[in-house]
């Protein structure tokens, strides 16, 4: 009977030493979250673009805005209420990130917002600068 309990024992042991080494979904804490952001592969084919240069800051929908449940870097834009998410054809998302820094420095981005047929908004960045 002692052999059987310490055996059970030391299965759950291994169940929840393997469920912890697969993975926690919880959300870490702390700047390296943004850095573990998935990568969007999806091809951009909007149904308008409009040339457009805003100031404004990059953040996080996860770490800054809690309004999604992974990492994904938005600019939020002076003026504008709705956040746009970065087209997946921006080049270099990162070193945009970078110089926002983590939304405390302003950028001014020049680019074109696409529509998408559904409505959906996003940013396609050709330049940015650090404002002021």
């Amino acid at each position: 009977m002692k052999r059987t309990a310490a055996a059970f024992v030391a299965v759950l042991a291994l169940v929840a030493a393997g469920s912890l080494a697969a993975g926690n979904a919880a959300p870490r804490k702390g700047g390296s979250c943004c850095a573990e952001g998935e990568k969007a592969g999806a091809k951009c084919t909007p149904a308008s673009e409009t040339p457009v240069t805003l100031t404004g800051t990059v953040l996080c929908e996860h770490c800054d805005l809690h309004t999604a449940t992974s990492c994904n870097p938005v600019f939020k834009a002076d003026g504008r209420e709705a956040v746009l998410p970065f087209c997946p054809e921006t080049k270099d998302v990162d070193a945009i990130k970078t110089a926002a820094d983590h939304g405390k420095v302003k950028l001014e981005v020049k680019g074109k917002v696409c529509r998408t047929k559904d409505g959906k908004e996003f940013l396609a960045v050709d330049s940015y600068a650090k404002k002021g």
